[in-house]
């Protein structure tokens, strides 16, 4: 992983300056500091919950690619700062005590969720990010739902997580601004060449019955998350679907719309 975007292999000392960025130093050094000195920490890091896991992992390589300062909540520190290389601000905390909460979020402007916030459902982490001034939270979630009891075993951890739209409400009723971003089944990126395709949007700002289906890269999924980080937050909930457009006349279902993107501005006509 450390190769693909340009952090040397661990053990040696050639670093690909064209990405090279000022290190990070640790968490808990910075909230000593902070403590000793009684300033507060400038809030200039996006914070990814669960980046141990598939998609906790590529957003926060589409983050370092933006270069963006990022601190990652990992379930293993010392494996997650070989894979990141030095980019990344690796934390293990837990969720369910307030002081560590606390402490995760000094810094902290943006959180992006990408699986679970906690053995309360996200309650506390949502009440420490008001309370922090946190500016806004990005929830990954889904529009899909596994079908009965066999659906959900056969279902892996984190589309199970992506499911539970219990996260939505605690989000939505937190006060704290939000972007909630839906998807449908998950699916890694298909290597080589690809047919033109353009991402099918639904914001529920635009009407009500709107609804979109299919699947999603994780990858797609990741940059939309990490695309949103860049708008102003308006508490809204946005589904995405991969669309080939085989020709002209593909467009959008009901209460849709399509948006090809070939740029970064493209995503104005996703998040504004």
């Amino acid at each position: 992983m450390r190769k693909w975007y340009g952090a040397p292999e661990k053990g040696t000392d050639v670093l690909d300056l064209s990405l090279k960025k000022e290190i990070a130093p640790n968490t808990d050094d910075l909230s000593v500091r902070a403590a000793e000195s009684g300033s507060s920490t400038e809030r200039d890091t996006v914070l990814v919950l669960d980046a141990s896991g598939k998609l906790g992992e590529e957003v926060v390589l589409q983050l370092i690619l933006k270069r963006t300062k990022v601190k990652a909540l990992v379930g293993d520190r010392e494996q997650a700062c070989c894979a990141f290389g030095e980019y990344v601000s690796c934390v293990e905390s837990s969720l369910d005590d307030r002081s560590s909460v606390r402490r995760l979020l000094e810094g902290v402007k943006s959180v992006v969720v990408t699986g679970s916030m906690g053995y309360d459902g996200g309650q506390r982490f949502m009440e420490a990010c008001l309370a922090s001034g946190v500016g806004q939270v990005v929830l990954m979630s889904s529009y899909a739902q596994s079908d009965g009891l066999l659906g959900k075993i056969f279902a892996d951890r984190e589309q199970i997580r992506l499911e539970d739209l219990e996260r939505e409400k605690v989000v939505k009723e937190s006060g704290v601004a939000f972007t909630i971003i839906r998807a449908g089944d998950l699916k890694d990126s298909s290597p080589g060449l690809q047919a033109k395709r353009a991402l099918e949007v639904c914001r529920d700002d635009k009407g009500p019955g709107g609804r979109v289906e299919g699947m999603l890269s994780r990858t797609d999924f990741a940059c939309a998350t990490v695309a949103s980080l860049d708008f102003e937050p308006r508490n809204l909930t946005v589904e995405l679907s991969e669309r080939v457009l085989e020709d002209s006349s593909v467009s959008g279902t009901s209460g849709s719309f399509l948006v090809e993107l070939n740029s970064e501005e493209d995503w104005n006509l996703v998040f504004e």
